[in-house]
C-alpha cells in the first residue's frame, strides 16, 4: 500500500487556510446577528477596545463589534471569521495536524448549517503556505530554473504554475531567496511556498458532500506538498507517513 505524508518536524507553516464560500438566505447585516448567537457561548468573540459596529439582538440587547462587515472569533486551536459570502479558517499558533484541525472546522460549518440560514455552499478552498527562514527553498524542490544569460546571484524569485487535479484548481506559488531586514537591521532572506487548491461544493447544503469535498482538497493540497520536494529534503523534515485513504 503506497504511504502518504502525515508529518514533518518542524512543519514550517505560517497559515493553514479553509475558505469557504456560501449563499446567505438574508443579507449578512442580519446573519451577524443569527450567526453570533449560534455561536458566542463556545468562540471568543475578538474585538477591539472602540467597537465601530452594532447588532441589535433583541429590544435590550446589543453587541458591539470591531468592524461592521465580519465577525472574527476564536478557540484555544483555531480562528475564522465570518463575512458576506465568505468563511474563513487558520489555525492558531502551532499546527496540530489536519485530524485535529478539520473535526473543529466541521464543528462550526455543523453550527452554521443548523441556522438554517445558508442557501448553498459554492466555492471552497484550501491554502497552505510554508515559511522557510534563512533557506533557499530552490535547490529543496523538483522545480529547476536555469538562469545562463547572466554570473550574478538571483534573489526574490517568484514561480507561479496552475495545475488541474482530478477536476479540482491547484495554485502554487514558489518565492525563493527573499530578502528582509531583521530587527537588529541585519540582512535575511526567506523563502515560500504557498499551495492553493480550490473545488466546488455541491449545490446543497449537506454536510456529507461539504466535508468529503473539503477533505479530498487537503488530500490533494498534501499530495503536492509530497510530490514537490526533494526526497532528501523530507528526510531533513523528519517526514512520517501514513496509508493511504483508499
Amino acid at each position: 500500500m503506497s504511504q502518504v505524508l502525515a508529518k514533518i518536524t518542524p512543519d514550517y507553516l505560517r497559515d493553514t487556510i479553509v475558505e469557504i464560500r456560501y449563499q446567505g438566505k438574508l443579507p449578512f447585516s442580519l446573519l451577524r446577528g443569527i450567526f453570533y448567537q449560534e455561536l458566542v457561548e463556545d468562540y471568543r468573540l475578538l474585538s477591539s477596545l472602540q467597537p465601530i459596529g452594532t447588532i441589535q439582538l433583541g429590544p435590550q440587547q446589543q453587541v458591539q463589534l470591531n468592524n461592521a462587515e465580519v465577525l472574527d472569533f476564536a478557540s484555544d486551536d483555531i480562528k475564522f471569521q465570518l463575512a458576506d459570502g465568505r468563511i474563513v479558517f487558520n489555525s492558531m499558533d502551532d499546527y496540530q495536524g489536519w485530524k485535529q484541525y478539520f473535526p473543529k472546522i466541521k464543528a462550526v460549518l455543523s453550527r452554521l448549517i443548523s441556522t438554517d440560514q445558508i442557501l448553498r455552499f459554492q466555492r471552497l478552498g484550501i491554502r497552505y503556505i510554508s515559511e522557510f527562514p534563512d533557506m533557499e527553498i530552490l535547490p529543496k524542490v523538483k522545480v529547476k530554473l536555469e538562469g545562463g544569460f547572466t554570473n550574478a546571484e538571483p534573489f526574490n524569485t517568484t514561480i507561479r504554475s496552475e495545475y488541474q487535479i482530478d477536476g479540482r484548481r491547484a495554485v502554487v506559488n514558489i518565492a525563493n531567496k527573499v530578502k528582509k531586514q531583521t530587527p537588529e537591521k541585519q540582512e535575511g532572506i526567506f523563502s515560500i511556498l504557498d499551495i492553493d487548491v480550490i473545488g466546488q461544493s455541491s449545490s446543497d447544503v449537506q454536510t456529507d458532500g461539504l466535508f468529503a469535498e473539503i477533505d479530498q482538497l487537503h488530500t490533494i493540497e498534501k499530495q503536492i506538498f509530497q510530490d514537490l520536494l526533494e526526497p532528501s529534503f523530507l528526510q531533513e523534515l523528519n517526514a512520517e507517513y501514513e496509508p493511504r485513504k483508499q
